[in-house]
């Protein structure tokens, strides 16, 4: 069995507002479950909450959040019928994604905080926890730490990515990757 998958992101947005763009991507991504399921047995997928940058003081916040959660739904329930054919236990992890509706400990327990969600898990990207937000860079010792985070997340943690985040060679090579953001 293969630990984890993460899913495509970039072209597949559950959280796009257009119905059409939304359910397309969940139907191309419903493709790639039933194959990974039915050919490599995953422990995890994980999923963007969303794709682009979203402010949180963004005009369309709260309708990119209902469109992830309802995209998420719909997965989560096509991942536990495929948990059946092939009998399997892999579960669905949103990962905490800067700049999306779901960036840190609060927003993304309050994504999967709705109706049909449950089984729904959290992949917690340590880099990413601490990633600018509407353009101001986290304070960890304001915002707490990995272990605070981790508190946070308690039963809803699925997985984990773990990588150090250092910020000035990030900086650094900011004009060369086409960074749209700075410190």
């Amino acid at each position: 069995n293969l630990w984890g998958v993460h899913l495509p992101y970039g072209t597949y947005d559950i959280s796009a507002t257009d119905e059409a763009a939304r359910t397309t991507a969940v139907a191309k991504l419903r493709t790639v479950i039933n194959s990974a399921m039915k050919h490599m047995s995953p422990k995890h997928f994980v999923i963007h909450p969303s794709t682009g940058t979203i402010l949180t003081t963004g005009s369309d916040f709260a309708a990119r959040k209902a469109q992830s959660r309802k995209s998420l739904r719909e997965l989560q329930t096509h991942i536990a019928s495929c948990n059946s054919t092939y009998g399997l236990s892999t579960i669905l992890c949103v990962e905490n994604c800067p700049r999306s509706v779901a960036y840190d400990a609060e927003t993304t327990l309050a994504l999967l905080s709705g109706e049909g969600l449950e089984q729904v898990r959290v992949c917690l990207d340590t880099g990413h926890a601490l990633i600018p937000l509407n353009g101001s860079y986290i304070n960890p010792t304001k915002n707490g730490d990995a272990v605070a985070i981790l508190r946070k997340l308690g039963t809803r943690l699925g997985t984990l990515h773990i990588q150090q985040y250092v910020l000035e060679p990030l900086l650094e090579l900011a004009p060369v990757l086409g960074a749209r953001h700075k410190a």
